[in-house]
């Protein structure tokens, strides 16, 4: 019998505070009627920088790991034919995949820097020589 007084007296607090706060959510309407962009990016070259400065930010101490761990697997190896063989494959595919993420990395500098230059007004006119 608690608990459903309990329940009653807690869903009568939430409808009173519902009730209350409701004209303010009407009188504010305009506010909400606009979306915001909360990243202050306005175009697609922007966008793509951004995620590869992400990428790269996590990317990079990542990729210094694995080239640790490929130098442990090598020393771990002590001449054991299997082990050295996956410690080569370890180091082969950690530096693929940095080159993967770097290459992207300049190549989406460069063309955002290209498109940005063929704009009327660029955004980064210092980089349009």
């Amino acid at each position: 019998m608690q608990k459903l007084q309990l329940g009653f007296k807690n869903s009568f607090y939430t409808l009173l505070l519902i009730i209350i706060l409701l004209p303010m959510r009407s009188s504010a309407a305009d506010d909400y009627t606009k979306l915001k962009n909360p990243t202050n990016i306005t175009d697609l070259t922007t966008f793509v920088k951004k995620i590869l400065d992400i990428v790269l930010t996590i990317g990079i101490p990542i990729i210094a790991i694995a080239i640790i761990y490929a130098g442990y697997l090598f020393v771990s190896s002590r001449g054991n034919e299997h082990e050295l063989k996956n410690a080569k494959n370890a180091i082969v595919w950690t530096l693929i995949g940095a080159a993967i993420i770097l290459g992207a990395w300049v190549l989406a500098q460069a063309l955002g820097n290209s498109v940005d230059c063929l704009r009327d007004q660029p955004i980064h006119p210092e980089n349009c020589k």
